[in-house]
């Protein structure tokens, strides 16, 4: 995974690879405009959803935000 900086100290860029066939569907999504717009508003969208539920099910524990986002 590649971590670089953003210009938002509280967000940091990852670089991803996905098959073809999860990017068409990405691409369709963002084509609908249910999910966000673009294929990055998409991904960012469905990554954020996919977090919340891991929460919720008790996957992941909810930690308190330090600041800290490495």
């Amino acid at each position: 995974m590649s971590v670089t900086e953003s210009p938002d100290p509280a967000r940091k860029q990852v670089k991803c690879t996905l098959s073809l066939v999860t990017i068409r569907y990405l691409v369709a999504l963002s084509r609908r405009g249910t999910h966000g717009r673009g294929v990055s508003g998409v991904m960012t969208a469905l990554i954020e959803q996919g977090v919340r539920e891991a929460f919720e099910k008790g996957y992941i524990p909810l930690f308190e935000d330090t600041g800290d986002h490495s």
